[in-house]
């Protein structure tokens, strides 16, 4: 609770610098189902969530994954991006484990757009990004956090994978019960986060004085009534 009350103070005095790319793990590699699906209702359902670490106190207004459907109904690597409805749970969660949950389903929109074809990157399917509009989410600065995207497209054919990173530098989770427990996965989630660094204004001088002064009289005050 403490720890939220900051925070909040902090966005209400806060100066908020230009938005900006906060975290960048979004070169893909051509193994795309190494870790394996992110997806609530496909045959094997399952979710998947990247690590990533902020500095600073942000707050977070657009998510970048990368990622592909693959259509198993026939046992064969089917057409890329094959549906034409995007649903999406987005979630952020903290701990070593993933168990707390610090804001979900917090994405408010969703642009797909073609990142790569299969024929540039020498794989099965086509890359797509999928851009979503978040809604605001103020993450404190110093820690560890986890961002959870599956696919909720009522489906059990087509599944959506998440890719992975060309440039592992974190590490992912697996939940297979709907998000309620995750375990280690290993490996590096393709994304990328954009936001706002948060930064605390420190009171003038002049303003630290009067509070005191008026701390003060407070004192002064409660302390004579009590003797009276």
């Amino acid at each position: 609770m403490i720890k939220t009350s900051i925070v909040a103070v902090a966005c209400v005095l806060s100066g908020i610098a230009q938005a900006s790319v906060l975290y960048d793990s979004a070169d893909v590699a051509p193994n795309l189902f190494d870790i394996g699906t992110s997806d609530n209702v496909a045959i094997v359902p399952q979710q998947l969530a990247g690590q990533f670490n902020v500095a600073e106190t942000i707050e977070m207004t657009t998510v970048s994954v990368f990622g592909a459907y693959a259509d198993w109904s026939h046992f064969i690597p089917g057409i890329a991006g094959n549906t034409s409805v995007d649903n999406f749970n987005v979630s952020v969660l903290s701990g070593d484990n993933g168990d707390a949950v610090v804001s979900s389903n917090i994405a408010t929109s969703v642009t797909r757009t073609l990142a790569a074809t299969a024929a540039d990157i020498g794989w099965f399917y086509d890359i797509y990004r999928y851009e979503f509009s978040v809604n605001s989410t103020v993450l404190e600065g110093g820690k560890d956090y986890w961002l959870a995207v599956s696919n909720t497209t009522p489906s059990l054919d087509i599944e959506w994978g998440w890719a992975t990173s060309s440039n592992p530098t974190s590490s992912s989770l697996v939940s297979l019960d709907q998000g309620n427990s995750w375990r280690y996965n290993g490996g590096s989630l393709a994304f990328s986060i954009e936001g706002d660094v948060v930064s605390v204004d420190v009171p003038e001088p002049n303003v630290l004085v009067v509070f005191m002064l008026g701390l003060l009289a407070l004192l002064a005050v409660t302390k004579r009534r009590i003797h009276d």
